[in-house]
């Protein structure tokens, strides 16, 4: 009877570990940082990452997403943002060259998810 209990505890003790690991490495994979060299990426990324935190704007575009984050957040060089934004818009849709910069946006996305987690 003593073995039966302790085999039955080691495999609870087992089943935990290999579910907190298993939790773990989904909370990695959510939190794995996005390639600053593809700005398509990182602006999918900050959409989704405000569409979590304004859960009642479907239809919004990035902009007014943008806009409404620029209240909550007012640490963050807005401008820069902006700058960034345009020339990311302008390269989405206009043909011109990639962004030089989304060092800014990038740490509001990643903020934005430290906070939000």
């Amino acid at each position: 009877m003593l073995e039966l209990s302790t085999n039955g505890l080691a495999i609870m003790a087992n089943v935990v570990v290999y579910a907190l690991l298993g939790v773990g490495v989904l909370r990695l994979r959510r939190l794995r940082s996005v390639d600053p060299r593809n700005p398509v990426t990182v602006y999918r990324k900050l959409e989704r990452v405000l569409g979590r935190v304004y859960p009642n704007t479907r239809g919004d575009t990035l902009r007014e997403l943008l806009m409404r984050a620029k209240k909550s957040y007012p640490d963050f060089d807005w401008k820069a943002l902006e700058r960034e934004f345009d020339e990311y818009e302008a390269y989405r849709y206009g043909g011109r060259p990639k962004p030089s910069s989304v060092k800014e946006t990038l740490r509001l996305t990643n903020s934005i998810r430290r906070r939000k987690d």
